[in-house]
Order: C-alpha cells, then structure tokens, then sequence
C-alpha cells in the first residue's frame, strides 16, 4: 500500500458511525461520515478523495490506497468503542451461573454454535432465553475458559463436566420428577433398603444448594470390590447439578482450579486410594472447608505466588472402601453402604450412549425445576430432630428441606443418626477416647485422677 500524502482521523459520532477528516498540512480538506463496516460509503470516498487534487496532487495514489487506510482506521475505531464499552459494563468475569433480583442464568451446552453458553431465565415472566453473555450490574458474565476441552456436550464425548442442553419446562412436575430419578437410580444401581429414597433427595438438594449456608455430604462404602460403588457414584452423579468428576490420576492444581470456576458437585471415586497423594490431601482440604458458605481454600498461585481463594463450597459425593480419616468430615456425611447385587435386572456394564441421554434429559428437567425452586425452599429449623446433634442437625436441615414427604425424612434422621452413632464408637475406640474413659472408670470428672490409676 502506498504511502498517503495526507493524513485521515476518525472520530466517534453517534451508535456505530464515525467522521473520517482528510488533513493536508495540519487543516481539515474533507469529511465523510458514515456507519462503520459499510463497504460501499468506504469505496465512494476513498474514490472521491483520491481524485481530489487538494489531497493527492500529483501522486500515484490509488482509491484502492485510500480504501485499505480507511478500512485499517474503521477497525481501529472500533476497537476504542468496544473497549469504551466494556470499561462502561466493568470488567468481564468468567461464570457458570449467575443469579440476581431480576434473572437466573446457568452455563448449558448449545448443540447449534457448539459450544457453552447460558439459558437466562426472567424472574418475573418465567421466560426463557439463551445468551452468550451477560450484562450486569457486576460487570460482563461470560462462560469459564476452561469449559473447552472440560465440558462434556452429550454421550460418546469425554470430559469432567456435565451440563444440561436446554431448559424442559414441560416435564418438571415435582412428583413425577422425583419418581423418573428413582426409577433412573433403579434401573441402573441397586441400593440397600430405602436409601434410594435419600438419593432422590440428594440430588435434587445440588440443584438448589446455593440456596443453603450448609451442605451433606453424599458416600458410597463398602469394604468389598465389585458392590456397586462406583456405579452408584456414576449413576446419582450424572444427574447432580454441573457434576465435575475426578479420580486417582487427577491433578490437584486441575482440581481445584476446576471446582473454583465451575462450582457443582464434586464426585470422587476411589477416595480413600488417593489418601497419600497431593490429589487426596487437597480433597480432604476441600471437603474440610466445602461444607460451609465464605470457607474458601486459600492458596499461593500465579506467577507472584500470591495467596488466593479458591471456592470449593458446595455438594460432593464419592465412592470409597475405608473410613475418611477424619471425624468431622465423616460426620457431615451421609454414607449408603453398599451390598452384593441381588437383582438381575440390574445391567453389568452400562449402555452407555443410552445411559447419557437418560441423564441428560432429566438434567434438561432438573434445570426447570431449579428455575422454579430456587429461593422457595428455605431452611425450617423446626425440622430439627431432637435425637440429632447439633452438627448433624446442621447439614441435615437442608436435606429435610427439600424432602417432601415425612417417610422420607425419617430415612434421612435414621441415616444421619446412625452416622452420628458410627462416628461417636470410633471415637470412644481411639487412644484418646479410651484414656477419656478410662479417667470416667477412675472417678467422677474433677476428682484427682493420678496417672498411676489410669496406666
């Protein structure tokens, strides 16, 4: 491109124009305004200019030199009104929901673009939209960087997290709901008694979790291999809200760093395995702080190894074969322990591609019925069960919350108050439990107990 003998400006005029000044010499010789990107005003003036005589004189310059400046200052222009704009919205955050006042908006899988994007619900109307993102009040809200390669778009596709697709409205009827994930539970996972019931329940509280300050959590034990346990995982997992799966090879930095940007619900397999790993440590770290709201992990990270919140608050569930280790993460959680398979029409190995569209279509469900149910089921505390602790009470308020019938919050009291009871024999068998009553067999507690009398 040859090189003008007079100088173009532009200035931002009204919506998407602009005036384009032709200088000669420091003084303004001609103006065009016009919208930018419209080609054909582009080619009439750079035309007109390069036969104006005041701009070119005699020089060799061509409409086709004039078009290219024109065209390389429209995108410049462009650029300073984009970037006006964004510093006007504030600052774009990465998010995978998002919720205010006014809207709902959750990260799903956009089958036609191919990619993540949000379905925004109106409050107030009940309306539903996609967006590719938002503008509030915060700022710009767009999909998480990292759902390129991590999301899961449907069955056949590898990833760790899974998203709804669309919002069903026409299926999200509670009762039938909860009857279609139990016969989905059942059809592919046999669980012990009833405890079925409190996985329906389970997965339906993800779906809502933000709506607590205290969460449960989910495990499936037994001792044995080959009982089901992480079938089970797999099966109650698939239709958690924004599951994101990790196991034994996974990175403990990936880890974290996937759960801060998603949130969701975490499943575990093979827990207990990774115990003695980076990987085990970190979760026992996450799941230590992820019971309770405004308990981020903080870590040094970045370039400047500068301490950061990492987000880990939120449901998890996992599959192990041992105790966790830890008393005040065993009793925040409810533990279905596995048996040997007794029915036969449970299938061995899963039909895959079937499976996944199940899932997927009841987490298409489950997005309506989240629309509907967040912010309407609260926390009663006059379902606290006197027999329970205060701890158990705390993670179990939520659960009895969204239960509905009473049969089915006595299973949950009955599984939490055998966890309390489980947790407290561990206890009264451990070192220090066996001194503490061995001081009671001695004397009351405030007599003088030598330590000959206890040795």
């Amino acid at each position: 491109m040859a090189k003008l003998p007079f100088e173009i400006t532009a200035r931002h005029t009204s919506g998407s124009s602009a005036m384009f000044i032709a200088i000669v010499d420091g003084k303004e010789v001609a103006t065009e305004r016009y919208s930018l990107g419209a080609s054909r005003r582009r080619h009439e003036t750079a035309r007109k200019w390069a036969a104006d005589k005041r701009l070119c004189g005699n020089s060799s310059v061509t409409a086709s030199d004039v078009e290219a400046e024109l065209e390389a200052l429209e995108l410049r222009v462009k650029d300073d009104i984009d970037s006006a704009a964004r510093e006007e919205s504030g600052p774009v955050l990465e998010r995978a929901s998002y919720v205010d006042d006014a809207i709902i908006a959750e990260l799903t899988w956009n089958w036609d673009s191919a990619a993540a994007d949000f379905i925004v619900r109106n409050r107030e109307t009940g309306e539903t939209a996609r967006a590719r993102q938002l503008e509030t009040a915060s700022g710009i809200i767009t999909p998480p960087a990292a759902c390129d390669g991590i999301v899961t778009p449907g069955p056949g596709v590898e990833g760790a997290a899974l998203l709804p697709s669309e919002c069903d409205q026409r299926n999200c009827d509670d009762a039938r709901l909860r009857r279609d994930i139990r016969g989905f539970i059942e059809r592919y996972v046999e669980l012990p008694g009833a405890s079925v019931l409190i996985a329906v329940v389970y997965v339906l509280l993800t779906w809502v979790y933000d709506a607590f300050a205290e969460l449960a959590y989910l495990g499936f034990r037994t001792a044995d291999v080959g009982r089901g346990k992480s079938r089970a995982l797999e099966t109650v997992g698939t239709l958690c809200y924004r599951p994101l799966v990790v196991g034994g090879g996974s990175s403990a930095a990936a880890t974290l760093r996937m759960l801060n940007a998603f949130g969701g619900t975490l499943l575990a397999d093979e827990f207990d395995r990774s115990a003695n790993t980076e990987l085990g440590a970190d979760l026992n770290r996450i799941l230590n702080q992820g019971f309770q709201r405004q308990r981020p992990l903080i870590k040094c990270d970045g370039e400047d190894n500068a301490p950061r919140p990492f987000r880990c608050f939120g449901p998890k569930i996992f599959a192990l074969r041992q105790q966790l280790g830890d008393d005040a993460t065993e009793s925040r959680t409810i533990f279905i322990h596995m048996q040997q398979r007794t029915r036969s029409d449970v299938p061995i190995c899963l039909p895959h591609q079937k499976f996944h569209k199940e899932a997927l279509a009841i987490r298409n469900r489950l997005l309506a019925w989240r629309f509907a149910n967040l912010g309407k089921i609260k926390v009663d505390p006059r379902l606290a069960a006197p027999e329970l602790e205060d701890r158990a009470n705390q993670i179990g308020l939520p659960l009895l919350a969204v239960a509905r019938s009473d049969a089915v919050r006595a299973q949950i009291v009955a599984a939490l108050k055998e966890q309390q009871g489980a947790v407290a024999a561990d206890r009264a068998d451990s070192l220090p439990g066996a001194v503490f009553e061995a001081v009671l067999a001695v004397g009351e507690i405030g007599d003088e107990v030598r330590p000959g009398a206890v040795a």
